[in-house]
């Protein structure tokens, strides 16, 4: 809880004492404590099992009565326009680089890039934060200073604190903390990464009146992902899709199609924005780096590699990474495998593993920070997923010059060059995904073709720059700026 939303605890602890007569404050204090931890009557729609949480009337009633107009605001100056991203964390995620690459290219064009991160950027939580500090942009965690400009602005509007009081467990301390940062220090543009944060400060900057709101998806729909989606998601989405300064950002054709569809939304409301790969940090390691990754994994001259870098759950589908490769590995005893990665399913994994019958050639290695080097040491990288939104190793990896074989999942087929730079099969089709990943092995010639066109194909498709004039495009369209 940050300083905004103890503000707003506090102000309804006071507002309940002053209506309840001095005899019955403690009992009713004790009721509120079991039951919705001091907190105001709940809003909306009561949540019976995985009902969704309905939006409030009131909040729709505020939508329908149009764009909230701020008479304090100006249009800014092209070149001093602020951009405050938010995101919960800088972690090492593939959504967490793509921000820090825009904060750092949308200088160039004119705008004044902030971070504000729903958590402390310490620890993992600031995995990226070295991409950005010698840039000396602005960063730091949401609601840490109070400024009592906030109280005074609610105070004279009755009606956005009754909105803000009735907001749903869910988001009320977030929203509540970037609604009052957004109050007293209003941005050109809001711009919110990743599900849980687009709703907190999509919402948050609507309720402040901030221009401009973007919120970026960064996959398919959260449904797909049960482990990270929420009831509310949907319906606040379609909230904030009533405003006409809220636009949407997917890195993917797929993952557009599949949220329009969704939350019932026009096509044309998201704009397709491939992820920029930043070539200047590829790493390319030197052939003594790779010798020492195969000599790690017992392997000899005449051994081959295949390579699998993925998150161990259920949407990046393990087993059946594992079943295609243990088809395979039965009639090549120089094949082995290596995985770099974690997570929930490693259990599954080893038990379909020690299934196969090959487990003394499946190497799993846990987290890496030498990727590149197993990239690098291996014939194709396989990636079986059924549920995708960028992903950013079959970039790294034809960067790399490791041809691929992935399943037709999500932003994959906008990743991969079919029969170009890799091979793209039906998710879940095991004979065509063990077809295709023979062929790769049996053929050294399309293999050697694909490796070759693998870095010139990312370089143009996946360039950074234009990930990042397409982004500023997105603003310049939103405040009525004129590219130059």
């Amino acid at each position: 809880m940050g300083v905004y939303s103890a503000w707003l605890d506090k102000y309804e602890r006071a507002a309940l004492t002053r209506t309840v007569a001095a005899p019955r404050r403690r009992r009713i204090w004790d009721v509120l404590a079991r039951r919705v931890g001091l907190r105001r009557e709940p809003a909306g729609v009561a949540v019976n099992g995985d009902q969704e949480r309905m939006v409030d009337d009131q909040f729709w009633e505020f939508a329908a009565e149009g764009r909230p107009a701020r008479t304090d605001r100006q249009t800014p100056a092209r070149g001093r326009a602020r951009v405050v991203h938010c995101i919960g964390t800088l972690n090492a995620g593939g959504a967490e680089r793509q921000l820090c690459n825009l904060v750092l290219g949308s200088r160039a064009h004119g705008y004044e890039p902030q971070v504000m991160a729903v958590y402390p950027l310490e620890g993992s939580a600031g995995h990226y934060l070295h991409l950005i500090e010698p840039a000396e942009i602005a960063t730091g965690h949401v609601a840490t200073t109070y400024d009592p400009r906030f109280e005074s602005q609610l105070r004279e509007s009755p009606k956005l604190l009754a909105l803000v009081r009735r907001l749903p467990d869910e988001l009320r301390s977030p929203v509540v903390d970037y609604f009052g940062e957004f109050l007293v220090n209003p941005p050109d543009v809001v711009h919110a990464w990743l599900d849980h944060t687009n709703i907190w400060a999509g919402v948050a900057a609507v309720l402040a009146g901030v221009p401009e709101v973007v919120l970026s998806t960064r996959n398919v729909n959260p449904t797909h992902f049960p482990y990270l989606a929420a009831s509310w998601f949907r319906p606040w989405y379609r909230w904030l899709a009533s405003f006409s300064n809220v636009h949407f950002i997917n890195n993917s054709h797929a993952g557009a199609e599949d949220y329009a569809a969704w939350l019932e939304l026009p096509l044309e409301r998201f704009h397709v924005i491939l992820n920029g790969l930043d070539f200047g940090t590829v790493e390319h390691p030197g052939a003594e780096r790779v010798d020492a990754l195969r000599t790690e994994l017992g392997l000899s001259s005449k051994d081959r590699l295949i390579a699998g870098v993925f998150r161990f759950s259920e949407e990046k589908q393990p087993e059946v990474f594992v079943q295609v490769l243990s088809q395979i590995l039965r009639d090549d005893p120089r094949l082995h495998v290596a995985i770099a990665g974690a997570g929930p399913l490693e259990a599954n994994i080893r038990s379909a593993i020690t299934r196969g019958g090959a487990q003394d050639r499946f190497h799993l290695l846990g987290r890496r920070t030498d990727v590149a080097s197993l990239l690098c040491a291996a014939e194709l990288l396989l990636l079986t997923s059924r549920a995708e939104g960028t992903p950013n190793v079959l970039l790294e990896a034809q960067a790399l010059k490791c041809p691929v074989v992935a399943t037709r999942a999500g932003g994959a087929t906008d990743a991969v060059w079919h029969e170009q730079t890799g091979l793209l099969c039906d998710v879940g089709d095991v004979d065509e995904l063990v077809r295709s990943v023979r062929r790769l092995l049996d053929d050294e010639d399309a293999r050697a073709a694909m490796a070759s066109a693998g870095p010139a194909f990312i370089k143009d498709r996946f360039g950074l720059e234009r990930m990042v004039e397409q982004s500023v495009a997105v603003y310049d369209m939103a405040l009525g700026f004129q590219r130059v």
